[in-house]
């Protein structure tokens, strides 16, 4: 690497040349902070960057020959790609990896700075397994990821199916997160009697859903556009041994990548059971059961369920056994 950065962004005179071959920016995954480690492949670069550090034109390009990675706990395996960076877009001619018997294939062209007329990177995934201590599923579906490299925006259709996604009781039970202080906790704290105070409706967040949104990790500047989230079919989602269902529906994604993203949706209990210290309540199958995701709920969706037990009693020395709804 050489060349040299001005001191300011929008000065000219900015000039970096890079180049790299075989395993030497494996280093660089450090910077993910635990979350991917290097396996096999290699890695060949060449670039060259002029102009302003603030807008700089890029040329060069990318190779990735046969690598293997863990990402986030998910092993990732045959990944090729070849990019260019052709002055002012990041142009991706190939991009394939695989896992088990799925694979991701990908090509197309991204900006580097401002959002241009062409169609962004599209992305294939087929059959595409996901193993994960807390998620065991199917990927299937179209990614395509628009906008720029500084300002991305997913969107497309996946579908989750065939597995599980688990949900540890311990991390429900904790979800209050940090304690927040009254005068921001509730509207009416900070009241000066002047104009009436809305304390609750669809436009006020409850204390459930500010602890669920302070529990949410942002990621960075990417954001969500339409993406749509097919779910099932024989999907589960379990919190052993307290809950478990098999689900149905869609969601779609909208807005920043983070606890301030836009939810809406229907997401269908087509079984399931809730345990209760010794009663097991099952979903009643004449209600709707389902959950209503909307922008103006928050992460919170609104729960139209019901579920019926059968409790054992002793009246009289006549034993009997009734039914109980709860909704």
């Amino acid at each position: 690497m050489a060349g040299q950065v001005p001191l300011d962004p929008v000065e000219d005179g900015f000039e970096l040349r890079a180049s790299s071959r075989g395993d030497g920016l494996v280093f660089l995954t450090a910077l993910a902070g635990g979350q991917l480690q290097w396996q096999q492949g290699s890695i060949d670069l060449q670039l060259l960057a002029r102009g302003t550090l603030a807008n700089p034109i890029v040329n060069g390009f990318l190779r990735v020959g046969d690598a293997a990675f863990v990402v986030a706990g998910q092993s990732v395996e045959a990944v090729k790609a070849t990019a260019f960076f052709d002055f002012q877009q990041l142009q991706l001619e190939r991009f394939t990896a695989r896992s088990g018997e799925g694979s991701i294939n990908g090509q197309g062209n991204l900006a580097f700075r401002q959002e241009g007329g062409e169609p962004g990177l599209n992305f294939t995934i087929k059959a595409f397994p996901i193993r994960r201590p807390d998620a065991r599923l199917q990927v299937d579906g179209s990614l395509k990821l628009q906008g720029s490299l500084r300002q991305p925006a997913l969107g497309g259709e996946v579908k989750l199916s065939q597995g599980s996604i688990t949900v540890s009781p311990s991390e429900l039970s904790s979800a209050g997160g940090p304690s927040v202080p009254v005068d921001q906790a509730v509207p009416e704290a900070s009241w000066d009697f002047q104009q009436p105070v809305v304390v609750r409706g669809p436009r006020v967040e409850s204390a459930d859903g500010a602890a669920v949104r302070r529990r949410v990790p942002t990621f960075g500047p990417l954001s969500f556009r339409n993406l749509r989230v097919a779910l099932g079919p024989q999907l589960r989602i379990a919190a052993p041994p307290v809950a478990e269902f098999l689900t149905g529906g869609l969601l779609t994604f909208n807005g920043p990548a983070g606890p301030d993203v836009r939810i809406s949706g229907v997401v269908k209990l087509l079984k399931g059971r809730v345990s209760l210290l010794t009663n097991v309540l099952k979903l009643d199958a004449s209600n709707v059961n389902v959950a209503v995701f909307t922008p103006s709920l928050g992460l919170l969706p609104y729960l139209d369920v019901a579920f019926t037990t059968r409790v054992s009693d002793r009246v009289g020395g006549i034993d009997g056994d009734q039914v109980v709804s709860s909704n």
